[in-house]
């Protein structure tokens, strides 16, 4: 994903790290993957509702 919410260009035959259109894509060793949907609604949430102050991670 670009800075800008978009897509990086498609490469037909190679993977582009700016794009997600792939299953290969959302495979992960820890860290969490999200569509570029799901990012913009993210923003979109935090800003209505506001930005969380701390952050809590449990396993």
């Amino acid at each position: 994903m670009n800075v800008n919410g978009t897509q990086g260009a498609r490469q037909p035959g190679r993977d582009n790290p700016y794009r997600w259109d792939g299953v290969r894509d959302y495979y992960s060793l820890g860290c969490i993957k999200l569509t570029p949907a799901h990012i913009k609604n993210l923003f979109s949430k935090a800003d209505h509702y506001g930005w969380p102050k701390r952050l809590k991670v449990v396993s």
